[in-house]
């Protein structure tokens, strides 16, 4: 990370287009991987990683797993 070359490649060995996948990761080049790869991505920092402003570039935002698995319900 950040180079997003582990990302595109799981995409294309499930046979899935970048943009058709969602990254989750509590970093900043983690989440600058993802977007490198064209992913929407989702950030739940790890608590000693907040404040950070660096992580406001993710396109998601989520203080948890169980806060983001429940807006996703939403859209299941």
């Amino acid at each position: 990370k950040p180079h997003p070359a582990v990302y595109l490649t799981v995409a294309e060995n499930l046979g899935v287009k970048s943009t058709k996948c969602l990254v989750i990761e509590d970093s900043f080049n983690g989440i600058i991987s993802g977007l490198a790869a064209k992913m929407k991505v989702v950030c739940i920092p790890e608590k000693t990683h907040f404040p950070n402003q660096r992580l406001a570039v993710a396109d998601f935002h989520f203080e948890t797993m169980a806060e983001m698995l429940k807006e996703l319900q939403a859209y299941i």
